[in-house]
């Protein structure tokens, strides 16, 4: 992130952006997002990107796994 959502700034452009990591392998959820972005009315503004492991030696289950560790996730309660 390179600036606050809700800076004081009058700049009109926003550097921030979400992401979205998921295992292609599971194949129901990749089906699900990918037509997700693909019908969404925002699509012009989405950018799909195969993710290469060779650059930082982690998959993604491990990247999504770290980031859970990271924040601490097993403190919070999954609403049903």
């Amino acid at each position: 992130m390179t600036r606050p959502a809700f800076g004081l700034s009058h700049t009109l452009f926003n550097y921030e952006c979400d992401v979205v990591l998921w295992d292609s392998n599971h194949v129901a959820l990749n089906k699900f997002i990918t037509n997700f972005f693909q019908e969404s009315e925002g699509k012009q503004d989405i950018v799909l990107s195969e993710y290469d492991s060779s650059f930082s030696g982690l998959s993604i289950p491990d990247i999504l796994k770290r980031l859970e560790n990271e924040l601490n996730i097993e403190q919070y309660e999954i609403l049903p």
